[in-house]
C-alpha cells in the first residue's frame, strides 16, 4: 500500500486564532496534541499547528507527515526512484522515522506511530 498524506506542519505565531479558523472556516476539529501541536482534523488529514517558541522560526509550513506498512518497502520506493536512500530515525516522538526531500525540507514518516483523526 502507498504511503498516505496525515498531516501538514503549521508553524504560527497566532495558534488560537489559527485554530478558530480552521474550526470555523472549514469544520476542522481539535485533536490532541503531540509535540507542542495542535492538530485539526477531517477526519483523514490533520493539520498540525505549531506555536513558534523562537524568532528564528518562520512561520509557514514546516513539513508534511506520512503513515507507511512499512519502512522497508519505502526505502525501496526510495530506491527505484533514483532519489538518495538516507532515513533518519527521529529523536523525538513525532514520527518513526524521516527523510528531506529535494528541497531539504523534512518529510515524517510513522510506521509505529499513528497521528490523531
Amino acid at each position: 500500500m502507498r504511503p498516505k498524506v496525515r498531516h501538514i506542519a503549521v508553524m504560527t505565531r497566532n495558534r488560537p486564532k489559527m485554530v478558530e479558523f480552521y474550526e470555523k472556516v472549514f469544520g476542522l476539529e481539535p485533536k490532541r496534541g503531540r509535540g507542542g501541536a495542535i492538530y485539526m482534523s477531517d477526519g483523514d488529514v490533520n493539520v498540525a499547528l505549531i506555536e513558534i517558541k523562537r524568532e528564528d522560526q518562520p512561520e509557514g509550513i514546516n513539513h508534511i507527515g506520512f503513515e507507511a506498512d512499512d519502512i522497508e518497502s519505502f526505502e525501496q520506493r526510495l530506491k527505484d526512484s533514483g532519489f538518495p536512500v538516507v532515513i533518519d530515525s527521529k529523536a523525538d516522538k513525532d514520527a518513526d522515522y524521516r527523510v528531506q526531500d529535494p528541497d531539504g525540507r523534512w518529510v515524517d514518516i510513522a510506521v509505529n506511530i499513528r497521528w490523531p483523526k
